[in-house]
Protein backbone atom coordinates (compact mmCIF):
# COMPACT_ATOMS: atom_id res chain seq x y z
CA UNK A 1 0.00 0.00 0.00
CA UNK A 2 1.83 3.14 -0.94
CA UNK A 3 1.11 6.25 1.21
CA UNK A 4 -1.66 4.16 3.45
CA UNK A 5 -4.19 3.78 0.19
CA UNK A 6 -5.34 0.56 -0.45
CA UNK A 7 -5.08 -0.97 -3.85
CA UNK A 8 -9.04 -0.49 -4.18
CA UNK A 9 -8.73 3.04 -2.78
CA UNK A 10 -6.00 3.93 -5.51
CA UNK A 11 -8.10 2.02 -8.57
CA UNK A 12 -11.06 3.88 -7.63
CA UNK A 13 -9.00 7.04 -7.66
CA UNK A 14 -7.60 6.49 -11.18
CA UNK A 15 -11.10 5.50 -12.53
CA UNK A 16 -12.67 9.02 -10.88
CA UNK A 17 -9.94 11.18 -12.79
CA UNK A 18 -10.56 9.07 -16.02
CA UNK A 19 -14.47 9.88 -15.66
CA UNK A 20 -13.58 13.02 -14.79
CA UNK A 21 -10.96 13.98 -17.53
CA UNK A 22 -14.52 13.66 -20.02
CA UNK A 23 -12.03 12.61 -23.16
CA UNK A 24 -14.37 9.20 -23.31
CA UNK A 25 -14.37 9.70 -27.11
CA UNK A 26 -11.02 8.89 -27.05
CA UNK A 27 -10.38 5.01 -27.43
CA UNK A 28 -7.58 4.79 -25.16
CA UNK A 29 -9.16 6.76 -22.65
CA UNK A 30 -11.97 4.46 -22.90
CA UNK A 31 -9.96 1.56 -23.00
CA UNK A 32 -8.27 2.82 -19.98
CA UNK A 33 -11.38 2.47 -17.90
CA UNK A 34 -12.51 -0.71 -19.08
CA UNK A 35 -8.72 -1.89 -17.25
CA UNK A 36 -9.04 -0.09 -14.45
CA UNK A 37 -13.07 -1.51 -13.86
CA UNK A 38 -11.87 -4.63 -14.28
CA UNK A 39 -8.79 -4.48 -11.68
CA UNK A 40 -11.23 -3.51 -9.58
CA UNK A 41 -13.15 -6.54 -9.91
CA UNK A 42 -10.21 -8.60 -9.26
CA UNK A 43 -9.56 -6.80 -6.65
CA UNK A 44 -13.02 -7.59 -5.61
CA UNK A 45 -12.62 -11.30 -5.93
CA UNK A 46 -9.56 -11.95 -4.30
CA UNK A 47 -10.91 -9.95 -0.97
CA UNK A 48 -13.66 -12.36 -1.48
CA UNK A 49 -11.12 -15.38 -1.66
CA UNK A 50 -9.55 -13.85 1.33
CA UNK A 51 -12.49 -13.55 3.38
CA UNK A 52 -13.00 -17.22 2.88
CA UNK A 53 -15.94 -16.60 0.14
CA UNK A 54 -16.62 -19.87 -1.59
CA UNK A 55 -19.10 -18.76 -4.16
CA UNK A 56 -16.57 -16.90 -6.25
CA UNK A 57 -17.09 -19.16 -9.27
CA UNK A 58 -19.10 -16.32 -11.05
CA UNK A 59 -17.70 -13.21 -9.74
CA UNK A 60 -14.24 -14.47 -11.22
CA UNK A 61 -15.98 -15.59 -14.47
CA UNK A 62 -17.45 -11.96 -15.00
CA UNK A 63 -13.65 -10.58 -13.80
CA UNK A 64 -11.96 -12.37 -16.36
CA UNK A 65 -14.67 -11.57 -19.10
CA UNK A 66 -13.91 -8.12 -18.12
CA UNK A 67 -10.41 -8.38 -18.68
CA UNK A 68 -10.48 -10.04 -21.92
CA UNK A 69 -13.06 -7.30 -22.99
CA UNK A 70 -10.16 -4.55 -21.24
CA UNK A 71 -7.59 -6.07 -23.66
CA UNK A 72 -9.60 -6.23 -26.76
CA UNK A 73 -10.39 -2.64 -26.24
CA UNK A 74 -6.96 -1.25 -25.77
CA UNK A 75 -5.82 -3.53 -28.80
CA UNK A 76 -8.11 -2.05 -31.33
CA UNK A 77 -7.40 1.66 -29.41
CA UNK A 78 -3.60 0.99 -30.27
CA UNK A 79 -4.41 -0.46 -33.95
CA UNK A 80 -6.45 2.85 -33.86
CA UNK A 81 -3.79 5.42 -33.34
CA UNK A 82 -1.57 3.36 -35.61
CA UNK A 83 -3.56 3.47 -38.17
CA UNK A 84 -4.06 7.31 -37.51
CA UNK A 85 -0.16 8.02 -36.97
CA UNK A 86 0.43 6.06 -40.42
CA UNK A 87 -2.12 7.98 -42.57
CA UNK A 88 -0.65 11.51 -41.41
CA UNK A 89 2.50 10.57 -42.39
CA UNK A 90 1.42 9.29 -45.76
CA UNK A 91 -0.22 12.43 -45.97
CA UNK A 92 3.53 13.96 -45.83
Amino acid sequence: MAGGKSVRDMLEHALGELLEAGRREEALVEASIAAVECALRLVTVSEGAQRGNPNLVEPTREALASARASVVATSCALWTMDDERRERTHER
